[in-house]
């Protein structure tokens, strides 16, 4: 009976994360406009998600946050990344959700990891609390600036 209560309550917060996610991305509420591109907070629900459910969760709230995205580069919604469709499908498709499954995934197994080193409480675990929103925002720029160099020696 505890496994049941455990899991119903895991995949309501799993579900209350990912519709969070998806919200903030069609009110567009998770981005703000700097120049020509746009800062994305976007990142924050999967962070916290894989933080305190692991890094399985992380993963399924990336996926959810690249299909959207996804969504976005196929409808034409956000330019770049619709170019970067029109250029390569297959790389686009691992920069939206491919990418960020990962992002997702790597934040909840470095937090996972850091807090079993962490067993004097000598402060690692509470700075990457901290900073835990802007660790994705590094995968991220990571998979993009991966992405750049591809496309552009193609």
């Amino acid at each position: 009976m505890n496994n049941k209560t455990t899991n119903v309550r895991y995949l309501a917060q799993l579900a209350l994360l990912a519709a969070i996610e998806v919200v903030m991305k069609l009110m567009g509420l998770g981005s703000v406009p700097v120049g020509p591109l746009y800062m994305s907070f976007l990142t924050v629900p999967i962070a916290v998600g894989a933080m305190t459910m692991g890094p399985t969760a992380g993963a399924i709230l990336g996926g959810v946050f690249g299909l959207v995205s996804m969504k976005d580069a196929i409808t034409g919604v956000s330019a770049m990344t619709s170019v970067f469709f029109q250029i390569s499908p297959i790389n686009t498709f691992v920069l939206c959700v491919v990418m960020r499954v990962l992002m997702g995934w790597c934040v909840g197994l470095l937090f996972r990891v850091l807090r079993r080193v962490d067993h004097k409480k000598s402060g690692a675990i509470s700075s990457f609390k901290l900073l835990g929103g802007q660790e994705p925002a590094y995968w991220e720029a990571v998979g993009v600036i991966k992405a750049y160099y591809r496309l552009d020696n193609e």
